[in-house]
């Protein structure tokens, strides 16, 4: 009991220092020029794929294609501006703005996932425990059936003891009777 609230006192302080963390990170990767060049590449990918997704435009389809896409969707052929990618400073700023965003998810993604599981293995042990209860409950059900089965035959036995006892009384009886006639 005492570990939970401990528990959740560190995931909130993960979260209140993950913002710092996420923007150190964003900042030192602008400077490594291997990660730098990583995060330009990739943020010129996403570029280009939302791009070309929002505008219909897929490498796969044809040029004729896209031009019947475009009548479809009423996209004059006049509208169309060709893609272009973005400069190194402004795919440096997205890059390191999706790095920033992937490494926040990822602490309080992990930390949801943690708290479910934990959440998920309370309420098995919980299951288990009334499970448990269960048994003994019907463990004691049969016990008090067993107890009544043992009255009963005690009853039974004490009545066949009274009906002996009773014979032999009347049988003393009789005797006693005889003897004073004879």
């Amino acid at each position: 009991m005492v570990a939970w609230p401990v528990i959740k006192l560190g995931t909130l302080a993960l979260r209140t220092f993950c913002e710092p963390i996420a923007n150190y990170l964003k900042k030192e990767a602008v400077y490594h020029p291997k990660i730098r060049q990583y995060i330009i590449n990739f943020a010129q990918v996403l570029v280009l794929f939302f791009n070309r997704c929002l505008r219909f435009e897929s490498p796969v389809i044809g040029l004729h294609e896209r031009r019947v896409q475009r009548r479809i969707y009423d996209y004059a052929a006049a509208d169309y501006v060709p893609i272009q990618p973005l400069d190194e400073d402004k795919a440096i700023g997205a890059g390191v703005d999706l790095l920033r965003e992937f490494f926040v998810f990822t602490v309080v993604g992990s930390t949801v996932i943690f708290k479910v599981s934990e959440a998920r293995k309370e309420e098995e042990r919980r299951r288990q425990e009334d499970e448990l209860l269960e048994e003994e409950i019907e463990l004691r059900r049969q016990e008090i059936e067993l107890l009544r089965q043992e009255n009963e035959l005690l009853r039974q036995e004490n009545e066949l003891l009274r009906r002996v006892l009773r014979r032999r009384q009347e049988t003393e009886l009789h005797r006693q009777e005889l003897q004073f006639i004879f």
